[in-house]
């Protein structure tokens, strides 16, 4: 027996029947879906992308905490790049924690939105970012490095 074809070119010997149209289509009704939220071949690429996106209101938040006079990032490299930028008010281990937290709560509202059709206002994902972010500095408060951070989050 031939193994089935399948999308993308990969045929597979252990599977014996071809996926019904009906999967197909709500395959590509998926891709489309993470093409419009810039997830391409599994990768989310365009996280930063504001027009698709919306969630400018959240990182310019971010940015009157951090680095007020900075504009915002538009792609990876300047978002790394701000990382790794390190100044009195916004230290890189500072930027670093609050970018791995903006990062996971956009990411949350993207995964709310396509599971559950449920917006959150931006307003409500900049506090539970905000919780966060203060919790993770309140916990590490005796380490070396961390007990001037809560001061310059919430100035």
């Amino acid at each position: 027996m031939e193994a089935p074809e399948y999308e993308y070119g990969v045929s597979c010997p252990y599977c014996f029947s071809k996926k019904s149209e009906e999967e197909k289509e709500r395959a590509r009704a998926r891709q489309t879906q993470f093409e419009e939220w810039g997830v391409i071949g599994g990768l989310f690429l365009n996280l930063f992308d504001l027009r698709v996106l919306r969630f400018e209101a959240i990182w310019c938040s971010v940015f009157r905490r951090i680095s007020p006079s900075e504009r915002l990032f538009t792609n990876w490299q300047e978002l790394l790049s701000w990382i790794r930028r390190s100044t009195h008010q916004g230290p890189s281990l500072l930027r670093r924690m609050v970018a791995q937290a903006a990062i996971y709560h956009i990411w949350r509202q993207r995964n709310n939105v396509y599971h559950n059709h449920n917006v959150l206002p931006a307003r409500t994902i900049f506090k539970n970012l905000d919780r966060e972010v203060r919790n993770i500095i309140n916990s590490r408060r005796h380490r070396r490095h961390w007990n001037t951070l809560m001061h310059r989050w919430i100035r």
